[in-house]
């Protein structure tokens, strides 16, 4: 990994990995009752490389933005693994509204994911956004999260034991949370 001060209010940061990993747990079918089991059956290689930039904007506010590639693959046969995205993509921001709110928001881009049944499912772009504060008064704090702002549908890689290759993920998700501290 490499971290590297750029001016005052900017740090980038770039990191490789590679690893190997024997004896993956995984699901597969069982030939005599062609139910599925669980069983060390490969060995995987995998690598990738991520760079991110990380900013300090304006009084309080904070940035980001990163980018990641990996490849991984069964070492025996050379092949992609399931539901492992060759591409990742995010950024976000959070800013102070006003004393003690923030908003924020996070856009997530994926590619598509190779599912059990040799399919692909589709590449994604999901924004989400946050409302919250710092403490309010006596400890408490809120928060008005809403995930897939832009109610995208998309669909992340089943295993064997559904009948549709990919499960469709949920739509626009509103979430609001209240919590005091004692």
């Amino acid at each position: 990994m490499w971290e590297q001060r750029i001016g005052s209010r900017l740090l980038g940061v770039v990191s490789a990995y590679r690893y190997e990993m024997t004896d993956l747990i995984d699901e597969t079918v069982d030939p005599d009752d062609e139910l599925g089991v669980f069983d060390n059956v490969s060995e995987v290689d995998a690598g990738g490389v991520e760079a991110e930039l990380r900013a300090h904007i304006g009084e309080g506010g904070r940035g980001y933005a990163s980018y990641a590639y990996q490849k991984a693959e069964d070492t025996a046969t050379g092949a992609r693994l399931t539901n492992s995205p060759a591409h990742l993509a995010r950024a976000g921001i959070v800013m102070p509204v006003l004393r003690p709110v923030f908003a924020a928001a996070e856009l997530i881009v994926e590619s598509g994911r190779l599912t059990v049944q040799d399919t692909e499912t589709g590449a994604v772009v999901l924004l989400n956004v946050n409302l919250s504060t710092t403490d309010l008064f006596g400890g408490a704090r809120a928060a008005l999260l809403v995930r897939n702002v832009l109610d995208e549908t998309y669909a992340y890689p089943g295993g064997f034991e559904h009948l549709q290759a990919a499960v469709l993920q949920n739509g626009r998700d509103v979430v609001l949370t209240i919590e005091h501290r004692f």
